[in-house]
């Protein structure tokens, strides 16, 4: 392999040289200015937007459902209120 060249465009120039050395492969950039240019922030992926977007989800569904959940034990509440009004007054009557 000594002796070829190897560019990407836009990257390396055409005094990159690849080859078997100790060191690995050596490569020069073209345009060295350009490694400013990359973000040094974390970036939010897509996987993350998705997985707040689910977790949002999953909050607003656990919400309703113990919502749900209230209302159905307040209805048994006041069923068994009224059932237990209704027996006083059966027994009342006898």
């Amino acid at each position: 392999m000594i002796g070829k060249f190897y560019e990407r465009p836009g990257s390396l120039s055409k005094s990159a040289f690849a080859g078997c050395s100790p060191q690995g492969i050596r490569l020069a950039v073209r345009d060295h200015s350009k490694i400013e240019e990359i973000p040094r922030g974390i970036s939010e992926t897509l996987l993350d937007k998705e997985l707040k977007n689910f977790q949002i989800a999953r909050k607003g569904f656990t919400q309703k459902i113990e919502s749900f959940q209230a209302a159905q034990a307040e209805k048994k509440k006041q069923m068994f209120a009224e059932l237990e009004k209704k027996l006083k007054t059966g027994l009342e009557k006898k």
